[in-house]
Parts: C-alpha cells; structure tokens; sequence
C-alpha cells in the first residue's frame, strides 16, 4: 500500500524550495517522529503549510471524478476502484493535508494527482515510507536576462 501525505505549500516558500524539496521532506519527517527536535519542526512544518480550502477541494475532485463509473464517496473520502480488486485509490481532504491511499496500480491514484494538480501548482506529495516526494505541478521558474 502507497500513502501520501499532500500539503500545499504557501507560495512563498514553494517557489523559494523549488528544487530542494528534500529539505521539506527532511523537515516533515522530522515534525512526524518524536525527538528533542520534533517539537521546533512540528512548528516550522506548520509555518510552510497553507490551509487547504476543503470545500473547493472536495467540489474539484467530485465534478472531475462524478462521471467516472469506478468513482464513489464514502464518508469523508474519495474512493476509486480499478479493474482489479486490489486496484484502488482513497483520497481524504482535511484543512492542513490531503491523504491518499492507493493500492495496485497508479492509475487511480495518478488521476487524484491530476485532478489536484488543477487547483494549485503548491501541492507537494510525499511518501514518507517509501521517501519519495515530489510536487504535483512542477512550478515554473522564472527566467531573467
């Protein structure tokens, strides 16, 4: 099983950490454990952290996911199934992070981070267990001459 923890980065600090989002997963990591340290990064992490709008976030991925016959809600979370039984791809919208959970192949989960990525280039994923991280829309970088 995959599990992702999304955040949205405040601007800010997206675009000032771009390319260097492994010092996020360091801080992240470190806030999710507990240690001397964990307390100053549970602080930090919450200070890059922007409040996720729940409700357009729930509406984003219902009206882009509504039409999809492997789609359903259960309580709080969206649910889509594969083709296969292990094949599927939970999504919960909370106010500080978006859980997903997906098992089997990625197409499930890889249409969650499509449709996320339609609302804001400052999400961030991240798989602590298998320490993969990376944002959902790459931010572009500003070029000057």
């Amino acid at each position: 099983m995959r599990r992702y923890h999304i955040y949205l980065i405040k601007e800010e600090f997206a675009e000032h950490f771009f390319g260097q989002e492994h010092k996020l997963f360091d801080l992240f990591s470190e806030a999710r454990i507990s240690s001397p340290h964990s307390e100053v990064a549970k602080r930090q992490s919450s200070f890059v952290i922007g409040k996720i709008d729940t409700i357009s976030v729930n509406h984003l991925i219902m009206k882009n996911l509504k039409r999809k016959s492997d789609y359903s809600v259960l309580g709080n979370a969206h649910v889509l199934y594969g083709d296969a039984p292990k094949n599927f791809a939970k999504c919960t919208v909370k106010e500080n992070v978006i859980e997903l959970e997906a098992s089997g192949s990625f197409e499930a989960e890889t249409t969650f981070f499509e449709t996320l990525r339609k609302h804001t280039s400052f999400f961030l994923a991240m798989d602590y267990e298998h320490e993969r991280y990376g944002w959902l829309n790459p931010i572009k970088q500003r070029t000057y001459m």
